[in-house]
Order: C-alpha cells, then structure tokens, then sequence
C-alpha cells in the first residue's frame, strides 16, 4: 500500500513522466494516444492473458 506521503511524491514524478512523453511525442510527430494504441496492441498479441486482466481491471472501474 501507498501511503500519503509516497502518493503525492510518485504522482508529482508522473507528472513529470507525462511531461518528457508529450514532449518526445510532439517532436516525433505522434500523439500519446497512437502511443498507447500500439503498445496495447503490441502487449495484446503476446499475451491473452494481459487482455483478460485489462478487461477485467476496465469492468471494475466502470464500475465504480
């Protein structure tokens, strides 16, 4: 479990995660989302397993 203190501290560092990738994104010339299109596509192929434990974790927060 994540306390407090850690959870404001790894959601600052994403923060700055998000930022270099928006960054990389834009001078390649790509957005984030075809990002992530392709590496989902890219981890579904390899691993059905990853494509059940997505849906299941997509309807438990649709859920809530």
């Amino acid at each position: 479990k994540v306390w407090a203190k850690q959870h404001t501290e790894l959601t600052s560092e994403l923060g700055d995660v998000l930022w270099y990738l928006a960054a990389l994104c834009s001078e390649l010339g790509v957005s984030i989302e075809f990002i992530a299109e392709c590496n989902k596509q890219r981890s579904w192929s390899s691993s059905p397993l990853l494509q059940k434990r997505f849906q299941l974790y997509s309807a438990i927060h649709v859920l809530s």
